[in-house]
């Protein structure tokens, strides 16, 4: 679901993939937290099982905003 909200969010122009781009540096630091959140246990296995697929989401989402970006129209040649 991550990829596909992040799509409609650059396809709305509310986010554009430059400022999801920006953020990617935190986007560990965030998975490892909700993965701490989520798990039952607290140890590191659990967490990285949790964490690394939202970080190769995070990044399909980067992918797939960028493809739905505003393209820039080009004057007509008169």
């Amino acid at each position: 679901e991550l990829p596909l909200a992040m799509m409609l969010l650059a396809h709305i122009r509310l986010v554009s993939y430059r400022q999801f781009q920006k953020f990617r540096r935190y986007v560990p630091l965030a998975a490892f937290i909700l993965g701490a959140l989520l798990t039952p246990t607290m140890d590191f296995v659990n967490q990285t099982l949790v964490a690394v697929p939202l970080i190769v989401l995070y990044e399909l989402g980067i992918i797939l905003a960028f493809l739905v970006r505003p393209r820039q129209r080009k004057p007509p040649v008169v």
